[in-house]
């Protein structure tokens, strides 16, 4: 607690980490998971939250791990344990959670092309919304690996709100600086990138 307080979660983490796997050792993690995740350190809670699925494995802690290690700025890992997920989760988990992570992952590698495919195999039954929230997704992966055609082509039938942050980095590598500072002046998420 001490170290969290601090500021300090990993060093907090590498304390409790050495904890012998036990019903208080578990509730001492889960309790550490919770308040590191409150406090978005995110790499720290999916560690915490991985040792817990040693001791006790679900889906609904595979799924925690994972998002905590994509917000982290550690998707590979992320992909990682959905791959683990994927294998107990029911259809309707699959669809909802782990396919959202699964392609929030893949763009923030910069594998847009394979989080595409795995929309257009896996994706085909979601809701406009959800579509146009993968859609927005894949043209970010596309940005990212600095292919500014490809990622217009997927925002093809978004709203201008759904592609407003896209749009700006498509207007930045366009050279539109005025466009690309209206477009990421609110981004989502506050990455080294913006």
């Amino acid at each position: 607690q001490l170290e969290l307080q601090w500021g300090n979660p990993r060093e907090g983490w590498r304390i409790l980490s050495t904890l012998t796997i036990a019903d208080s050792a578990f509730d001492t993690w889960s309790d550490f998971a919770s308040e590191a995740e409150r406090q978005q350190a995110w790499l720290p809670a999916r560690d915490a939250l991985l040792m817990m699925n040693r001791a006790r494995p679900t889906v609904a802690l595979q799924l925690r791990a994972a998002l905590a290690a994509v917000s982290g700025g550690d998707p590979a890992s992320s992909l990682t344990i959905l791959a683990l997920a994927r294998t107990k989760a029911d259809a309707a988990v699959l669809r909802t959670q782990v396919l959202p992570l699964e392609v929030r992952a893949l763009t923030s590698l910069g594998r847009a092309g394979d989080a595409q495919a795995l929309v257009a195999r896996e994706g085909a039954q979601a809701d406009p919304g959800t579509q146009r929230q993968f859609a927005r997704q894949i043209a970010w992966g596309w940005v990212r690996a600095g292919e500014v055609d490809k990622a217009r082509k997927a925002l093809a039938g978004a709203s201008a709100d759904d592609d407003e942050e896209v749009s700006g980095w498509i207007a930045l590598f366009d050279g539109d600086l005025r466009r690309a500072r209206a477009g990421l002046r609110r981004p989502a998420d506050a990455t080294p990138d913006v």
